[in-house]
Formats: C-alpha cells, sequence, structure tokens
C-alpha cells in the first residue's frame, strides 16, 4: 500500500502540469459548446499558460540543482550564475581573492 501511494505522488509530481492543462482544455471545450464562447475562449488561453509555467519551474529546479552540485569555492563566483550582468566583476573578485 506504500509503495502504491508513493507512486501516485511521484506520477502527480511529474504529470500535474499536463493533468491540469487537460482538464482546462476539457472545461473551455465544455464553455464553447454550451454557447458560452468567450468564456471558452479565456479558458482555453489556461493550456499554453499551464504548460509554459511548469516548463520554467523545470527548467529552475534543474539550474538549482546543478548550481548545487557545482559549487565554487567562491561565493561571489556562484552569485555570477544567478546575475549574468555581473559576471565580469565576480571573476576579477575572486581572482583577487585567491
Amino acid at each position: 500500500m506504500k509503495n502504491k501511494i508513493i507512486w501516485i505522488l511521484d506520477f502527480w509530481g511529474d504529470y500535474y502540469p499536463i493533468i491540469l492543462a487537460f482538464f482546462s482544455f476539457l472545461y473551455s471545450v465544455s464553455l464553447w459548446f454550451s454557447g458560452q464562447k468567450l468564456e471558452g475562449i479565456f479558458v482555453g488561453i489556461w493550456v499554453p499558460s499551464i504548460l509554459g509555467f511548469s516548463v520554467a519551474i523545470r527548467q529552475r529546479r534543474r539550474d538549482r540543482k546543478k548550481e548545487f552540485q557545482n559549487e565554487h569555492p567562491c561565493p561571489i563566483f556562484n552569485v555570477r550564475h544567478r546575475i549574468d550582468s555581473f559576471h565580469f566583476i565576480s571573476i576579477g573578485l575572486c581572482l583577487y581573492d585567491y
């Protein structure tokens, strides 16, 4: 029983954006065919928004996981990954410290 619950939670964690987008699509189609066309179009816009946000969240999680795996000894150098505009300053300060 415990393994099944873990499997369900893993499945939901991987596929929740697709499931939510699918239900949003079904709701949009049902609104459209019930005569509420503007509402159906509005809800239909949710589908790409949900999928786009899920891609952004997963990309950020992947980047954050990489950051923690590849920590640099100089903490200022790690900030460079987050703020690219200060790239030259962080490298200069790290070279100055060593």
